[in-house]
């Protein structure tokens, strides 16, 4: 269907369950989504992301990738329609399981541009 995109991207302050609700039925027929999520309440009545995971698992939807911002209790999700994209167990257990803090991210991307240039000496 040419009305209904393949990828939303939404942070919209804490909104973003309504925002999801909104699409009814279409949300089926969207194969991505990345979110901004929240673990506490950071916004007054803001959706935790266990709401949005249970919302969006009724159309289908694996978080895969979660990046936490630290000690703010917000981040990113990233999550797919497993009805329309083959998404492997792995991935949705990475999603689930292992969650990629801002530091870390940081700390491996550094260390590897480090690598780079030590291997061109």
């Amino acid at each position: 269907d040419s009305t209904v995109p393949d990828f939303i991207n939404i942070d919209i302050q804490g909104a973003e369950i309504q925002a999801l609700k909104s699409f009814g039925e279409l949300l089926g027929k969207v194969k991505y989504i990345y979110s901004e999520v929240n673990k506490k309440e950071v916004y007054v009545g803001c959706a935790k992301i266990s709401e949005i995971d249970r919302y969006l698992g009724e159309y289908g939807f694996a978080r895969v990738i979660t990046k936490w911002v630290p000690f703010k209790g917000w981040g990113d999700a990233y999550y797919c329609n497993t009805k329309l994209v083959r998404v492997s167990q792995f991935q949705k257990l990475l999603g689930k399981t292992i969650e990629i803090g801002y530091p870390f991210e940081y700390f491996f991307t550094s260390l590897k541009s480090r690598l780079r240039k030590f291997l061109k000496k």
